[in-house]
């Protein structure tokens, strides 16, 4: 829910009456974000239903865990030894630390008045769009013909992510309804982008002239810096999260395997909330940056295999953007996607880890058989995890973008002068499996590279296959 509020958010600023800044829309970006930062931006921005979402999302998957984990106990307290003769001693009690169940409690009461209001507002939004957005084809569909594909074809094809926003920071634009020629009439969409200033100084996008020294039939060696270094750094990130689940599962067979009296057995044996709340801490750090390595699998994937050349439809510009982590798993089956599965299954079992994770440190309460059960549970899930991992590390390729494919704008960059946009014109109406059904009959095979666009200009795109269409 969280996830599709953010991905949804500049559609919905689009089909205002007034339209929307490029910033607030066509170049906004909220998932390539921590949910701090997100919340930032939604307040600046003014983006309510977005700012509910993410304080919901905060509450629900970051901090009722851990408070969860913390807030009741069953203790022994005494001793509980054959020669004690207090009956009152090895007595299980159960335990309620004040403090934390009622910030449990102000916590939940939040998250429930946050989610009405959430509701209340999304009641208030009319849905404008027929099909889910979140793929190639369905954006080609939605823009295809209108005037944002021209603006983006005037703008230098090598031009990174920043320079594409600073470009189009300025400019307005707006989805509207309209009627279509069909014999059944239906509601279309149509864009009409401005450029209007919001300062005194008018600000208009630069076109790019395409002199004969510019235009060059070879790919360009280098790619944006910013990119390179976000490669770099999330190459980096893999390496050291799977250095932490090493040492999390060394951490958790020392425990089931040694014994004896020593500092960390008796801080794990101490039942004490500290040590709760610390596993179930790292279930979440798990979870979320699990999240974030899927997120990255799924937008690049169908990248990769468009640059492969020949990619099916269904494999590549149909593939839709979901962000529900069992939807994304189940459609990942279906079209037989091993990597982005494994990597959604992996996301499914960092749910469960959550729960697991508080229940290794062995307490008198409860009996050996479940304290195996989830100690050898998580030890299984964290295997399954590094295997993953590892196979992310060493699948993720420095692809040679531009721009990261994150945005509306950014998107479009690489379809705006594509052959094979026309052929969308007439699906604009159509829902999710009319226009799979559509795109599907054409026959086509598409392809990832740098190529000629209709305006003779050289850049990095996605296009029909002419060597398999021909």
């Amino acid at each position: 829910m969280h996830s599709n509020a953010l991905r949804m958010e500049p559609f919905y600023q689009l089909s205002r009456s007034g339209g929307a800044l490029a910033q607030h829309s066509i170049t906004l970006n909220y998932l390539d974000n921590v949910s701090a930062l997100v919340l930032v931006f939604a307040l600046r921005n003014k983006h309510w239903v977005v700012l509910c979402s993410s304080l919901l999302y905060v509450a629900a998957s970051m901090v009722l865990p851990i408070l969860a984990s913390s807030a009741i106990l069953i203790t022994l307290p005494g001793d509980c030894s054959v020669n004690v003769t207090d009956r009152s001693h090895g007595i299980p009690s159960l335990v309620v630390h004040p403090t934390i169940a009622r910030f449990l409690e102000a916590i939940i009461c939040f998250t429930g008045l946050a989610l009405i209001f959430f509701i209340l507002m999304l009641r208030k939004r009319k849905k404008v769009l027929h099909a889910d957005p979140g793929s190639l084809a369905s954006l080609a569909a939605l823009f295809s013909g209108h005037p944002l594909l021209e603006v983006l074809r005037g703008i230098d094809p090598t031009a990174s992510s920043t320079v594409l926003g600073e470009k189009l920071r300025h400019g307005r634009c707006r989805l509207a309804a309209v009627q279509s020629d069909a014999l059944i009439q239906t509601t279309d969409l149509s864009l009409t982008m401005n450029h209007s200033a919001v300062s005194k100084r008018p600000v208009a996008v630069e076109p790019f002239v395409s002199k004969p020294s510019c235009i060059s039939v070879d790919a360009p060696k280098h790619c944006d810096p910013k990119l390179q270094r976000q490669f770099l750094f999330q190459k980096l990130g893999i390496a050291l999260f799977a250095l932490f689940l090493t040492g999390l599962v060394v951490l958790i067979l020392w425990y089931l395997t040694h014994g004896e009296d020593t500092g960390f057995e008796r801080l794990m044996d101490s039942e004490s909330t500290g040590v709760k709340a610390m596993m179930a801490s790292f279930g979440v750090l798990i979870k979320l940056y699990w999240l974030r390595i899927e997120q990255v699998a799924q937008t690049f994937e169908p990248y990769l295999k468009l640059s492969k050349g020949n990619a099916q439809p269904c494999r590549s510009i149909l593939v839709t953007t979901s962000y529900n982590t069992f939807e994304r798993f189940v459609q990942s089956l279906k079209r037989r996607d091993s990597y982005v599965s494994t990597v959604a299954f992996s996301a499914i079992l960092a749910d469960v880890l959550i729960i697991l994770l508080p229940a290794v440190p062995y307490k008198p309460t409860t009996t050996h058989k479940a304290f195996l059960v989830s100690t050898c549970m998580s030890l299984v899930i964290l295997f399954v995890m590094i295997f993953t991992i590892v196979w992310v590390f060493f699948r993720s390729k420095m692809m040679t973008l531009p721009r990261s494919p994150t945005t509306i704008a950014s998107t479009l960059s690489y379809i705006c002068a594509s052959r094979f946009i026309d052929d969308f014109g007439g699906m604009r109406g159509m829902n999710g499996k009319e226009l799979h059904d559509a795109v599907e009959s054409l026959g086509k095979t598409y392809t990832f590279g740098w190529m000629a666009g209709v305006d003779g200009l050289h850049r990095w795109a996605v296009d029909e296959d002419e060597e398999v269409d021909a």
